[in-house]
């Protein structure tokens, strides 16, 4: 069985490297396209146990080679901030995956901001994988547990406050990672920490010393490469001749960093609107100006956002969002938030687990307050329909608890802390895949519909046999991930709809057509829940249907879902209530409760994500925009965030730390 598993795990990574190859090129290309050409190289770090044999500084390019020489697989890539440790990791595992071999592990980033030590780093690797990737738990635990997965932890430092006398959770992550072993053996890693946090960890830790490379600073002979490459670089002379003059001035220290380069060249070149440059190099030499200080960092940030397009009406919401947005990182950083039990980031922006910025309560109360709305028409369709059958009392108060029992469960979850969001895929009938998913369920439909005949009433059994079909099959083809197993997602779908096929006919089944419309329907909602539980947990790999890491519209994605759910619903609730004897309805009355049936099912019930993040921008109304992930994007093109995974960031702590200071003030 290990074998098996093992071979699954090596075919699995040998589809998904592809698609982190792809994720890593896109993260690289943005973090310097709007800086000068630089290429900042690194030198092994001389720490306890540890020979340097060559402490010359080594190119950037070379980082995957070194890596593959250290020994037990293990890295510690350390340097002060702003020197370039985000960029070389990425280098890092861009020449991992020209050079991995098939069946070879997959280097994989993730923020250790993120990262609950308590929580075990498997586990947590496991769930940031599954939700950054589209793997399904499944798979992404096969993966982890197998070793396929090479943790490359950016941002160790970025656990703690920076004012804190002692980075207690780094040092619980470091001795984790050390800790950490596979099969006997110790398992391998790449982590990036500033310096100083380095020193403490390294010489608190009771484990051999792990090979450490330090990133170089430029130097004079650096600094001019990068400037000559820039348009009109005879401007930068006189400042070149003053690094030349002194190497280790105050001007020279400060443009010896990366990003304080990058601020410097891009306030220094950027023009007016009749092409001529808004500022002289030569005023650094007079001035000595810090790139650290508030007013570069916020010309610095007003630039890329005039590079980005943004007038100033566009300019001054981007602000103010990114304002609150870092200051809520950094109150939760300070304050060490929770919320559901999770630690609230201090690094990562996801717009769809963003709602505590207004509160750990306020959006989920509000959040249910707008489901028990939206769930509004459908009582109103419930108590229509039972006020013109001359049903008994009994079965009047029945079919209304049994109705109120699914706005409840809607209330429940929209009280959750974490509500996932849902995708659904209409392209996906296009393809192969998911027209032969469509199809696996007819045979259990046939098989469904024998043995419930067997039982009487062919009206009812056809009615359930057709409903469920069309609503379970469609869910599996639209909804579902294509990692899921399609054989187990059938067998269990089909065992639940046979049971509650069953429980059916013996409460409803007097109701003909009508009733196995109702039960199929709701049964197979219940069976679709059942069935993608249960498969989405298992390790099968289906590597040719892996999708690539997608950035993700989760809230859109959502909404989309709750749609067409709401439209399918409609149309089955109109077919229903038209085959009810004895209701007496004419067509527009019929499509008028089938929409509300449509929109309180689809809105109040399956949109969870989507009415979170409308609570939240109703008690964030100015402070937030509307558009908050159009604005997120534009943010990104304009060069002030990054991103990690499904998460935007700040491109720089400095940034982060120039905003929150901006929405304090």
């Amino acid at each position: 069985m290990r074998t098996g598993w093992r071979d699954d795990a090596r075919a699995l990574t040998d589809a998904f490297a592809p698609s982190v190859l792809r994720r890593e090129t896109e993260q690289l290309r943005q973090l310097i396209h709007r800086s000068p050409a630089m290429d900042v190289g690194f030198r092994p770090l001389a720490v306890p146990g540890q020979d340097v044999s060559d402490p010359e500084t080594t190119p950037s390019a070379g980082i995957a080679d070194f890596y593959r020489r250290t020994a037990d697989a293990r890295l510690v890539v350390v340097g002060g901030g702003g020197t370039g440790k985000t960029v070389l990791l990425i280098r890092m595992a861009l020449g991992l995956l020209d050079l991995r071999q098939p069946g070879e592990a997959v280097p994989y980033r993730l923020s250790a901001a993120g990262w609950d030590v308590g929580e075990g780093l498997d586990r947590w690797m496991t769930r940031e994988l599954a939700r950054d990737s589209g793997l399904s738990f499944g798979q992404a635990d096969l993966l982890v547990s197998e070793g396929m997965i090479l943790p490359v932890l950016d941002g160790l430092d970025e656990m703690d406050p920076s004012d804190a006398e002692h980075p207690c959770r780094a040092a619980a992550a470091w001795r984790a990672l050390h800790e950490r072993t596979r099969e006997g053996q110790l398992a391998p890693f790449v982590t990036a920490c500033r310096d100083g946090v380095h020193q403490i960890l390294a010489a608190s830790d009771g484990h051999p010393a792990t090979p450490a490379v330090v990133m170089s600073a430029l130097d004079t002979e650096r600094i001019r490469q990068c400037v000559d490459g820039l348009p009109g670089h005879e401007r930068w002379h006189e400042v070149l001749d003053e690094l030349e003059q002194r190497p280790y001035g105050r001007l020279a220290r400060q443009l010896s960093v990366p990003w304080h380069l990058a601020v410097v060249t891009a306030l220094y070149e950027e023009r007016d609107d009749n092409g001529g440059h808004l500022r002289d190099p030569s005023d650094l030499i007079r001035t000595q100006s810090a790139p650290t200080d508030a007013g570069p960092v916020s010309m610095y940030a007003a630039s890329l956002l005039r590079a980005g397009g943004s007038d100033e009406s566009e300019a001054r919401r981007i602000r103010r969002m990114l304002s609150e947005l870092a200051a809520y990182l950094v109150d939760n950083q300070a304050l060490q938030r929770r919320a559901g039990g999770e630690p609230l980031p201090h690094v990562d922006i996801v717009v769809h687990r963003l709602w505590p910025i207004t509160g750990s309560r306020s959006a989920r109360w509000l959040s249910a307050a707008l489901s028990m709305v939206l769930w509004t028409p459908a009582a109103f369709v419930v108590w229509w329909v039972l006020g013109r059958m001359n049903w008994p009392s009994a079965l009047d108060a029945g079919i209304a608890v049994a109705a109120s029992l699914l706005p409840l469960r809607s209330l429940w979850s929209s009280l959750a802390w974490w509500p996932h969001p849902k995708r659904i895929v209409l392209g996906r009938l296009r393809t192969r895949a998911g027209r032969a998913r469509l199809a696996m369920t007819l045979p259990g439909a046939l098989a469904l519909g024998v043995v419930l005949a067997a039982t009487g009433r062919p009206d009812y059994t056809v009615a359930f046999a057709i409903s469920f079909a069309v609503v379970f099959g469609a869910g599996i083809a639209l909804a579902v991930r294509d990692t899921a197993d399609s054989r187990l997602l059938v067998l269990t779908g089909t065992t639940t709809g046979l049971l509650l096929g069953l429980l059916g006919r013996v409460l409803v089944g007097f109701l003909g057509a009508a009733g196995g419309l109702l039960f199929g329907t709701a049964g197979a909602g219940l069976a679709l829940f059942a069935a993608v539980a249960a498969a989405l947990r298992l390790p099968e790999a289906t590597p040719g249907h892996v999708r690539n890491p997608v950035f993700g519209e989760f809230v859109s994605n959502d909404l989309r879902t709750g749609l067409v759910s709401g439209i399918l619903t409609a149309a089955i609730t109109a077919a229903m209530l038209a085959l009810l004897p004895g209701l007496g309805a004419s067509l527009l009355q019929i499509a008028v409760a089938a929409g509300g049936v449509g929109l309180s099912v689809g809105l109040g019930a399956v949109a969870d994500t989507w009415r979170r993040h409308v609570a939240m921008l109703l008690l964030a109304r100015g402070r937030l925009p509307v558009r908050l992930g159009a604005a997120l994007e534009h943010s990104y093109r304009s060069g002030l965030l990054r991103r990690a995974g499904i998460a935007y960031q700040f491109r720089h702590l400095e940034l982060r730390d120039h905003f929150a200071h901006g929405a304090l003030r």
